[in-house]
């Protein structure tokens, strides 16, 4: 047997896959006639690939251990303690941030960073004469914003905690799409045409992704 811990869905679809979470959880997704000695030999055929990973975001893992575990969060970018008191207020700095319970935290980064947000965003749109329809802050787990094709965009409101660099990067990224629906080169160029260097932001970017897992 592999000594891997895993999770199995079966469902109709034809063929075995698998994949490993941000939090190293394995979901292994088969048809639904697949035995258990069948999912085992492809779990086997794959280990070296899942041990990788599982490497690979522990790294990652460890860069955001503080946050992870709700000692620390980020604001725009920097770590700064996390204070979870159901007797006191909601309140969010530089240096702390403060809270009643973890479900407060999405209105408190809002709050405090929604209009300034909205103004980089309109900066971008100015100078590059994009249009779009309306912008607000959703809890996404795997993604830091979309955009629908009557120009609706909505961001992940922990992108609030990270750096200016970060919000701009994910702008930009969502604008174009008003342009370019799908990752087409053409969208890519266009993006590329505004941000030079989206390539480098976007793997940095990739090193907070757990943070869309959290809160």
């Amino acid at each position: 047997m592999i000594d891997i811990k895993y999770e199995v869905k079966r469902s109709a679809r034809k063929s075995i896959c698998v994949r490993i979470l941000e939090d190293n959880r394995v979901i292994v997704t088969c048809p639904k006639r697949f035995s258990d000695a069948e999912i085992e030999k492809f779990l086997l055929s794959k280990a070296k690939w899942i041990e990788r990973h599982i490497s690979a975001n522990e790294q990652k893992n460890q860069f955001l251990a503080a946050e992870i575990s709700y000692k620390k969060i980020l604001v725009k970018g920097n770590s700064v303690p996390l204070i979870i008191d159901e007797n006191g207020g909601n309140f969010l700095s530089e240096s702390e941030v403060r809270i009643k319970s973890l479900k407060n935290l999405k209105k408190l980064y809002v709050t405090k960073f929604e209009q300034e947000f909205k103004q980089i965003t309109e900066n971008v749109c100015s100078q590059y004469q994009f249009m779009y329809r309306s912008i607000s802050f959703r809890d996404f787990k795997s993604r830091w914003g979309c955009c629908n094709s009557t120009g609706e965009i909505k961001f992940n409101w922990k992108l609030l905690m990270l750096s200016e660099e970060f919000w701009r990067y994910v702008i930009v990224h969502e604008l174009c799409h008003t342009v370019y629906m799908d990752h087409s080169a053409k969208f890519y160029g266009l993006l590329e045409s505004i941000m030079p260097e989206y390539k480098v932001i976007r793997r940095n970017l990739k090193e907070y992704a757990r943070l869309t897992t959290l809160y």
